[in-house]
């Protein structure tokens, strides 16, 4: 819509024109101002639609007077001309006539139509709201084809601001979609319409609208009266036929039924109580709804439900009880009448559902009533029976602590054996025999060691009583030890034991520390110990355990250090050739079953490593160590005093690369370097050709020329050797034979 307002004149006051200004096409300017004068006038709207110059009245039939603001809604451009026609008094030109034309031209507008007004009966009678389908697609389009619809998006709005808005606005706010379905409203409801082109979102319509009317519903309240039981919807079936209590709203004219097989008059709702067959209905549970249905003819017929029950006293009721069971209730029975018990001493049972408290009843025969007001009484019998002896126990375990058990001891077996047995803690346990099983049950799962064993009849009154024992673990108490020790070897000390925390033992008056070492000193040799390591070894402790281990302390024997002296040539590398044979009896003296090694170093003869393997003789240089040893591995060591002496020039008449013997590999003339430390020495074959030369500061002849050239054979080979000695001049001529 449009509203049209500014037609370029402004009357003052009712009835006389104001100051106007009328610009005219030819450019003159008129200006009128009032004399005071009272005017006669008329002032109009009219409209061209067409816009052929053909302007019509609009005729405003409410209103005596043309209002000088209007609100208009073209479908299609028009011309809109607010006209002022008036004569003055003194005027001789006749009336004068004003006019202003508007031209509207409306938007780009769908094509849509305004769906009718949706009425709906209340949800709840009462309530006065309904549920509407807000979705009028169809009715809203109905001009365009069905496959156009898609270009167009609908919404619904509970304000016509919300509509106006562009779906583009932050403030637009339209009814979701997912409550168009079923969207509650009031009586006189309005929802505004908004379609956007989806093509272009300025063409839009929100000028459509339709309202929601709410019908009231039938009130169906109605009831029947009070029982008078505990609850007011339990009737008795000697209490007769039963008529409904109707409401002052209750809708009159409507038809009465019941389900579940009773029988009752459609028109007034009686209900014939014994009318039924069988009596408790079709389902025997005596449970029937009865339905209140308004005429169909009516706007909002509506139905209302009541639900009665028809007492029935019989229940169920366990007939043997434990005194030590969970209270007993009832079952199977229709609430709302009232329990009770007979000789009970002051027993008490719940009316709610006949639980009959236990902790206030002895040992005994019981009767329990169920009964409804103007009913005949029902009656069961109950016995409570005494629970059974659950006593039991273990042997005693002849520990310290009667219920202490060691874990490597005999499994104990409980004084009985009919019925069931658990443990707790991890144990091990026969469930049928009771005995428990020590050593898979070890300390339990929080290695504390403490158990509680439950054990539960099979009687008819089951009952539980417990056992506490104790495992103890014996610990193991293994330990390793040397069978055989010399009177001088380190003190030896106990290994791989296999649980810290025990205590050592030796006898014979020996001492052995707290960790296992043995002190030999306080030992006496070819004497054999008992070494003895254990736990509570106390006898009133609960699971002592030792271990013993022997050990023998043997002599050691003796080296005595030889008087002779062995004295040989320095074979001139400092060494010399000996026979070590010779001292052995001077070192062992009478001992019997022990043998004489040779060592060249003291470390050597006590490491037992790197002994000197006697062949005929042995080639040696300065002092070496005998290790005398006996059978059972004790031994002491001596020094052997060797002499090397200077003796004369040696030669030799043969020698063999491929000898066994280190010194007859080479030719090896024994004291030439000692006393001819500046000797030469030249070799010659047969036929007189120098196969070697050489002086102290040289390889001996190995059988090689110039020993690293080709091998020479086998053959005789002849030297001259001479000393260079200042003194002694002396020059040395044979022959050797070099042998392969």
């Amino acid at each position: 819509g449009v509203i049209i307002e500014d037609v370029e004149w402004d009357p003052r006051r009712t009835g006389y024109p104001g100051n106007m200004t009328i610009d005219r096409p030819d450019g003159e300017l008129w200006r009128f101002v009032p004399d005071g004068l009272e005017l006669d006038y008329t002032f109009e709207w009219q409209v061209d639609y067409e816009g052929d110059g053909n302007y019509v009245t609009i005729d405003f039939p409410n209103d005596p007077e043309p209002p000088t603001i209007i609100e208009v809604n073209p479908e299609n451009e028009a011309n809109y001309k607010a006209k002022l026609t008036y004569q003055r008094e003194c005027s001789f030109d006749g009336a004068i006539t004003l006019e202003a034309v508007v031209t509207v031209t409306p938007p780009n507008t769908p094509n849509t139509n305004t769906p009718d007004d949706l009425t709906n009966c209340e949800a709840v009678p009462g309530g006065g709201t309904a549920e509407f389908d807000l979705d009028r697609e169809a009715e809203i389009l109905d001009g365009y084809p069905t496959d156009q619809w898609s270009h167009f998006s609908i919404t619904y709005h509970e304000t016509y601001a919300s509509a106006s808005l562009l779906s583009t606005d932050a403030a637009f706010d339209p009814i979701a979609v997912a409550d168009l379905g079923a969207y509650t409203a009031t009586d006189g409801t309005v929802i505004y319409i908004r379609v956007e082109d989806n093509d272009d979102p300025n063409c839009d319509d929100f000028s459509k609208f339709f309202t929601l009317h709410v019908t009231s519903r039938d009130d169906v309240t109605f009831s029947y009266p009070d029982s008078g039981n505990t609850d007011p919807t339990v009737y008795c079936v000697s209490g007769g036929d039963l008529t409904p209590v109707t409401t002052a709203t209750t809708v009159s004219g409507g038809t009465y039924t019941i389900d579940n097989g009773g029988v009752i008059d459609a028109v007034t709702g009686v209900i014939d109580i014994d009318g039924a067959t069988p009596i408790l209905g079709d389902d025997g549970t005596g449970e029937f709804t009865i339905t209140y249905t308004t005429p169909s003819t009516n706007t909002c017929s509506n139905a209302g439900e009541f639900t009665i029950q028809i007492a029935d006293t019989s229940f169920t009721y366990p007939t043997e009880i434990c005194i030590n069971a969970i209270n007993p209730i009832a079952s199977d029975y229709i609430s709302g009448g009232t329990f009770e018990i007979t000789n009970s001493g002051g027993a008490i049972v719940t009316n709610a559902n006949g639980e009959l408290d236990l902790s206030a009843i002895t040992v005994g025969t019981y009767d329990i009533t169920y009964s409804f007001t103007n009913c005949s009484s029902a009656v069961q019998q109950i016995e409570v029976k005494p629970v059974d002896d659950a006593t039991f126990n273990y042997p005693d375990s002849g520990n310290a602590g009667t219920n202490v058990f060691c874990n490597d001891g005999t499994d104990p077996i409980p004084n009985r054996n009919d019925g069931t047995f658990t443990i707790n803690n991890g144990g091990v346990i026969d469930e049928n025999s009771g005995i428990i099983d020590l050593e898979n049950s070890g300390l339990g799962t929080d290695n504390t060691g403490a158990f509680t064993i439950v054990f539960t009849t099979a009687g008819d009154c089951p009952n539980s009583e417990e056992f506490d024992i104790i495992i103890v673990t014996t610990e193991d108490a293994s330990f390793d030890l040397a069978t055989d020790v010399c009177a001088n070897d380190n003190d030896p000390q106990a290994f791989d034991i296999e649980v810290a925390g025990g205590v050592f033992s030796v006898d014979g008056g020996a001492i052995i520390s707290a960790n296992g070492i043995l002190d030999l000193s306080s030992t006496t040799a070819g004497v054999t110990y008992e070494v003895t390591y254990g736990f509570n070894q106390n006898a009133t402790d609960n699971c002592p355990s030792s271990t013993s281990k022997f050990i023998t302390i043997h002599e050691i024997p003796t080296a005595t250090a030889p008087t002779t002296l062995l004295s040989e040539c320095n074979r001139g590398d400092d060494t010399a050739e000996f026979d070590l044979t010779v001292l052995e009896d001077e070192i062992i003296g009478a001992q019997t079953n022990v043998t004489v090694t040779y060592f060249p170093t003291s470390n050597d003869a006590m490491a037992d490593t790197n002994e000197i393997m006697l062949t005929t003789a042995a080639i040696l240089e300065g002092n070496i160590w005998a290790r005398v040893e006996s059978a059972n591995g004790c031994f002491s060591i001596v020094e052997v005093a060797l002499e090397l002496k200077d003796c004369a020039v040696i030669l030799p008449e043969a020698f063999s690369p491929s000898s066994s013997v280190e010194g007859n590999q080479t030719f090896n003339v024994l004291g030439l370097a000692t006393l001819f430390p500046n000797f030469t020495v030249v070799i010659y074959d047969r036929y007189g050709k120098t196969v070697y030369e050489g002086n102290a500061n040289k390889d001996n002849w190995n059988g090689k020329l110039d020993n690293s050239g080709e091998v020479l054979p086998a053959a005789t080979y002849f030297y001259v050797i001479k000393s260079n000695d200042d003194v002694q001049k002396e020059i040395y001529k044979g022959w050797v034979y070099l042998q392969r």
